[in-house]
């Protein structure tokens, strides 16, 4: 469900809530993008059945979990989405299965590998999302680093994670 759409009030920041969107918008578009460059389509058995019916999709093939289904549209326009494909499964699928891509995840004859060229234009769009989030919460790069648990030192803020002697 996009991050529009969801039932939360908006949030003081809307500089945040710009963010946010931005973020989620070009891990879709990265996701898709990838997926139409590298992705094999989906295979055809042969069934029983005689005329056009003949060839239907492998249903296994189909909804292979490594796949990552494109939407599709009935008519131009963002609300005429015919099926949101995995975008359904939100933007933390999308960044879990960008990961999986730059990390080279087995997943057979699936996925041919990321290029060079791929694999900048996924640097590139972490780069965009890092700045703007940034950006939108006014927090520098030294900021983070003598905050956050990621960067080693300790939780700042109630309910982070990391050590419970750490929490406020």
């Amino acid at each position: 469900m996009p991050l529009t759409l969801r039932e939360h009030p908006a949030p003081l920041n809307l500089d945040a809530l710009d963010a946010a969107l931005a973020t989620e918008s070009a891990l879709f578009d990265l996701a898709d993008t990838i997926a139409a460059a590298v992705q094999r389509p989906v295979r055809y058995g042969r069934t029983e059945q005689r005329g056009r019916h003949r060839y239907q999709p492998d249903r296994a093939n189909r909804d292979d979990p490594h796949r990552w289904h494109l939407p599709t549209t009935r008519d131009l326009g963002p609300a005429s989405a015919a099926s949101a494909g995995s975008r359904r499964y939100g933007l933390h699928w999308a960044a879990v299965w960008i990961e999986g891509r730059v990390l080279g995840e087995n997943t057979g004859d699936l996925l041919a590998p990321l290029t060079p060229r791929m694999l900048d234009e996924v640097a590139a769009v972490a780069r965009r999302a890092r700045a703007d989030v940034e950006r939108a919460h006014s927090v520098t790069a030294a900021r983070c680093a003598s905050t956050c648990r990621a960067h080693g030192a300790r939780a700042s803020s109630p309910g982070a994670p990391g050590p419970a002697a750490n929490r406020s």
